[in-house]
């Protein structure tokens, strides 16, 4: 909200130049200050100055040279405007001044006459895009003051972020309140009723059928003049971003500024015998609002209609049909309290946020609604020229119940942590409106009726915090108790530390993700929507379901670092994902979740592996590619003491966002427990991530906590020394390393402690549709060093066998 000074002051006594403390104070109690403007600035070198004469330019007959005194001196400008003369009032820059449009003023030479100044129009001041000529000010400004004063440029803004809980700052009476308590002042605001000019409500008729509309306050005013607002509400409008439309419109948006209590004038052409009912809407209900949009009702949404039809949307927008036109000239106000959750709803549902809903959304005063009715009558009686003013109707279905809460001074001290006495809660308490009574020593505190958020002791004590300072609240370490027990958390909670540290030591960064994403992302991955839960009130559209997998919230972090330049990428995520229970067949239980919950560990890479100067590596970088994450998927679960994994073929119709051709199934203890491969590239395509090569791996925490350490085993280091073979051969391009794996298994070599693929390469000097394949064999003994002999046997067992399957061709 941005509050101007200028308006504040009509409240206070405001000292412009204290604007600083002020944002400074209002920011320490928790209504936080993102800027402060000062209207004048680039216009302290401009002041008043009296035109003494004007004559022809001796050079250009378009140009005037004007004689301008400004109090201290009389200045020679050269001007090309035509619409002043001598005796005029207007701005003038003087030299070394630095205008709102980045204009600097010099001293110079307009064909062959110095020229000492300029005098300023509206759009060279900031005030309009074009101008037609000079400014002319009033005679009765005085030569040599500031310009800025005369034109009513000399307002300071301040901009604050209105915490959600506090709809009472969102008005400039809650602000004032809050000033006036920092400068130890009383607010200067008073309403007087308007006499009604006719009898009775003129036919008025209100009339609740929704028990989430607590007031309707409705009144009617015939014979109104619609009309341009006056400059000074146009200024003030205008200041809080607002557009002026005309008075009736303004008045309204004027009060809702000024009180933080929205209004809505309804022409009463539009509605049907006078008679304004607030229901439900009613299935497929449709209305056309004041933005042109139209909207398809639900039967919870409240409505203000008539009896016949919708009127508008109650809390958030008036319909079209119903609005302010050029000719109107009777209106209906309503003043009105709706239940805060429901127009939460309504607004979230149909993507409207609006200055109402987001005052109603807050929780608006009830008690104080009379009064607002009043102030608006009053300046449409000012404004207006209305023929009559009728009684307002007044329809109250809720009470407010009066909240008293009590305390002691020692509890609030035991509380804050600073020490504060009866009195000093009294004297905190009071400015901003509490009512403050004592007996014996429990404190008895009555909250206003405009604070909606003060419900409870613990709420106070945060007042008294806030009011006091929370500056002097002592800055102390948290007590600790050191016990001989060392405990470094759960099984699960080890076991993730442990995979975060050797996902960590490859280069990965961990990522934390909302578990809210897109209605459409399930799709994308191959699930239904009977498998996803849908929230009822998403945060925003992009928040609709609960995740099924982590994958697209890896890519999304990618797409984030795309967009910021961020190319080489490692990251992963341990979190969980969701999954309806609606196809198990399972109907849950009161005490059972909806969801089916897993947990998962998610990793993506792309881009270079390794920065370009790593020694280890030479000089020259890596792409990321599939070996390089199966490789580290690998060394994870080796370093998770896993007894058995494998690589295998993936099941059709599974992992439908990998690629086909470098994608594989991860096996732990003969279990399938998570996939790696390459980014399929239409999923790709569909986060705008095509161009890049995405390599991910996704293995289920649940599965993995099984069979974590069951390996774990202790065994002598070995007393003899191993050896090893490497073999080098081309195999037809379609044989895949888990089968050549399997049947060096099957080949029972005497004494092979461990073998793997080491290198693969389908290059230049290759046959077409061959590729050479290097494997690594490793031989030893618990028991002996074995000789060259038995290795060689053992080594043409294995040849022998590859030779029969795949007819292999040895290297040399």
């Amino acid at each position: 909200m941005r509050i101007s000074l200028n308006w504040l002051g009509t409240f206070l006594d405001i000292d412009k130049s204290k604007a600083s403390f002020i944002a400074d104070a209002l920011t320490n109690r928790g209504i936080e200050v993102e800027a402060i403007e000062f209207q004048s600035k680039g216009l302290e070198k401009v002041v008043v100055g009296k035109i003494i004469t004007k004559d022809k330019h001796p050079n250009a007959d378009k140009l005037s040279v004007l004689s301008v005194d400004v109090g201290k001196e009389t200045l020679q400008i050269v001007c090309g405007a035509s619409n002043m003369k001598s005796g005029d009032k207007v701005a003038v820059s003087l030299v070394g001044a630095e205008l709102p449009n980045g204009l600097v003023i010099k001293k110079t030479k307009i064909r062959n006459v110095e020229s000492s100044g300029m005098c300023c129009s509206m759009s060279e001041l900031g005030l309009s895009k074009e101008a037609s000529g000079i400014i002319i000010l009033p005679e009765n400004a005085k030569v040599g003051t500031h310009a800025a004063e005369v034109l009513s440029l000399d307002d300071v803004f301040i901009t604050v972020a209105t915490p959600p809980n506090r709809g009472d700052v969102l008005g400039y009476i809650g602000i004032a309140r809050e000033v006036a308590s920092i400068l130890e002042q009383k607010i200067n605001y008073s309403v007087t009723n308007v006499k009604s000019t006719a009898k009775g409500a003129g036919g008025l008729e209100v009339e609740i059928k929704d028990d989430h509309c607590y007031r309707y306050i409705g009144r009617l005013i015939k014979g109104v003049k619609i009309k341009p607002s006056p400059d000074w509400m146009i200024r003030r409008l205008e200041a809080a971003g607002l557009r002026s439309i005309n008075n009736i419109v303004d008045i309204t948006n004027y009060v809702m500024l000024e009180t933080g209590h929205p209004l809505h004038a309804f022409d009463l052409r539009q509605i049907s015998g006078a008679k304004i009912i607030v229901r439900h809407a009613k299935d497929n209900e449709k209305i056309k609002l004041l933005d042109e949009t139209e909207k398809k009702l639900r039967t919870s949404d409240m409505m203000i209609t008539d009896p016949k039809k919708v009127l508008a949307i109650a809390g958030v927008m008036g319909g079209i049909e119903s609005g302010i036109s050029d000719d109107t000239t009777d209106i209906i106000i309503e003043c009105a309290c709706f239940d805060p959750s429901s127009i939460r709803l309504t607004s979230k549902f149909h993507n409207i946020l609006t200055d109402s809903s987001y005052r109603f959304e807050r929780g608006v005063d009830i008690d104080f609604m009379g009064q607002v009715m009043e102030k608006t009558t009053a300046l449409y009686k000012e404004l207006a020229d209305p023929k009559e003013i009728y009684e307002p109707v007044d329809v109250i279905t809720r009470k407010r119940s009066e909240r008293v809460v009590e305390l002691t001074a020692k509890a609030a001290t035991d509380f804050i942590g600073v020490n504060i006495t009866d009195l000093e809660i009294e004297k905190l308490l009071t400015p901003i409106g509490f009512h403050v009574s004592k007996t014996g020593s429990t404190l008895k505190i009555t909250v206003p009726s405009f604070r909606n958020d003060v419900t409870m002791k613990a709420d106070i004590y945060e007042e008294i915090a806030r009011l006091n300072g929370y500056d002097k609240i002592p800055a102390e370490l948290p007590a600790v108790v050191i016990s001989a027990e060392f405990s470094d958390g759960t099984n699960d909670e080890r076991l993730k530390n442990n995979i975060r540290n050797i996902l960590k030591g490859f280069g990965y960064l961990e990522t934390i993700t909302y578990s809210f994403v897109p209605d459409n992302y399930h799709t994308l991955l191959g699930y239904s929507d009977d498998d996803v839960i849908k929230l009822k009130n998403p945060i925003t559209e992009t928040m609709k379901i609960m995740r099924t997998s982590l994958v697209t919230s890896m890519l999304e972090s990618v797409k984030y670092n795309f967009n910021h330049r961020n190319m080489d990428l490692r990251f992963f995520e341990i979190g969980k994902t969701y999954l309806s229970r609606k196809n198990s067949g399972h109907i849950p239980s009161p005490t059972e979740t909806i969801a089916n919950e897993q947990e998962y560990i998610c990793g993506i890479c792309t881009g270079n592996v390794i920065n370009a100067a790593d020694w280890t590596r030479g000089t020259k970088p890596e792409n990321c590619n599939f070996y390089t994450v199966k490789g580290e998927v690998a060394t994870l679960l080796a370093g998770l003491r896993i007894p058995s994994f494998d690589f295998v073929d993936i099941n059709p119709g599974k992992a439908k966002y990998l690629h086909p051709g470098a994608s594989c199934a991860v096996k732990c203890c003969g279990k399938e427990c998570g996939y790696i491969g390459k980014v399929h590239p239409d999923l790709a395509h569909k986060f705008d991530l095509g161009g890049s090569d995405l390599y991910i791996f996704e293995l289920a925490f649940d599965h993995l906590k099984l069979v974590a350490n069951a390996g774990l085993s202790g065994k002598e280091l070995p007393k003899f020394p191993l050896i090893r073979r490497d073999l080098s051969f081309m195999v037809p391009i379609e044989v895949r390393d888990d089968k050549i794996r399997s049947n060096i298994k099957k080949a029972g070599a005497q004494s092979l402690k461990n073998y793997g693929v080491f290198d693969l390469y389908n290059g230049k000097g290759i046959p077409e549709g061959q590729k050479s394949m290097a494997y690594y064999f490793v031989f030893g003994s618990d028991e002996r060093t074995l000789s060259d002999s038995e290795v060689d046997n053992s080594m043409l067992k294995i040849i022998d066998g590859l030779k029969k399957e795949f007819l292999i061709n040895i290297r040399t």
